[in-house]
This record gives structure tokens, C-alpha cells and sequence, in this order.
């Protein structure tokens, strides 16, 4: 059995990173959707994280969320790979424009950097 996580937030490269995890998925493996939000956002998380949890359920996989309150979701995401003993994270990358990179960093350039696993990015 693999375990994914997919970092979900809403956006369409969301959708994307879900795509792609779809395609390797099988019915022996775990995904975990994850979302990272400060305190109060938690019932609008939850409510993400329970559409991607059933469309992934009806696409025939099981599936997970989980719901991280934390500032910095690079951290938090990283940090939920080792604690759930994650195989393969699967991100989407948001296009930030070349100055807002470099001044502001991407999750996703983070997780490739320090998370635990193999990560997959989504464009």
C-alpha cells in the first residue's frame, strides 16, 4: 500500500494535483487530503476537505482529511508527511509571478526541498 497526500486549497490546481494522484492511485492505496488554514477557517476547510473526500471514495479510493491550523502551511504540510509516514505528496503550484517567488517562496518549491517523501507538482 502507498499513502498519498494531496494538498488541496480550493483552486483549480487543486483539481490538478488530484488528477494526477488519480492516476496513480489504486484501490490498495491511502490518500489524505490536506488543507492548512489559521484558527477560525476550520469550518470552511472542512468542508473542502469533505468534497475531495468523496470524490475520491466514489472514484474508489480511501481517503482521509485532515485539516492543518497553521500560518505557515509549508511547515505544516512537511511536517504531516513524516507524522502520517506519507510515500508520495502530491502539490499544485499556484504560477506565482517570478518577483512574488523569490521574495515569497511557493509551497510547493518548499516541499520539494524539505518534505520526507517524493512530491509530485502539479502545473
Amino acid at each position: 500500500m502507498t499513502k498519498y497526500m494531496v494538498a488541496v486549497d480550493g483552486s483549480e490546481h487543486s483539481n490538478k494535483a488530484y488528477a494526477i494522484a488519480a492516476k496513480l492511485l489504486t484501490n490498495k492505496d491511502e490518500v489524505i487530503f490536506v488543507t492548512v488554514g489559521q484558527k477560525g477557517k476550520g469550518a470552511a476547510a472542512q468542508d473542502l476537505l469533505e468534497t475531495w473526500t468523496k470524490k475520491a471514495e466514489a472514484d474508489g479510493f480511501t481517503a482521509k482529511p485532515l485539516f492543518l491550523e497553521s500560518a505557515d502551511p509549508r511547515d505544516a504540510i512537511c511536517n504531516a508527511v513524516t507524522e502520517h509516514g506519507i510515500d508520495i505528496l502530491v502539490v499544485g503550484t499556484r504560477g506565482l509571478g517570478t518577483i512574488k517567488r523569490m521574495l515569497l517562496g511557493s509551497v510547493s518549491n518548499y516541499c520539494v526541498q524539505h518534505a520526507s517523501c517524493d512530491v509530485i507538482v502539479a502545473k
